[in-house]
């Protein structure tokens, strides 16, 4: 009997919620930056939104020190 397991392969598109808890943000946040067009996002089979998870990652950005306050 062939066995079965779950690929360990990374999706390429996220839920909205899967996408807020990589970020750290609110799902509220998240879907206010796909309104905004800050984050690309696309409609599947009429009502789930994915994002895709390299848009996602492209917000993390690193900080450029100024000697300001953060």
């Amino acid at each position: 009997m062939p066995q079965t397991h779950e690929t360990t392969e990374t999706p390429k598109y996220l839920g909205v919620s899967r996408a807020a808890e990589i970020l750290d943000v609110n799902e509220k946040t998240l879907r206010r930056w796909i309104t905004e067009g800050k984050l690309p996002a696309y409609r599947i089979a009429d009502h789930a939104i994915r994002v895709d998870r390299a848009d996602v990652m492209k917000l993390v950005v690193p900080m450029i020190a100024t000697g300001g306050a953060v």
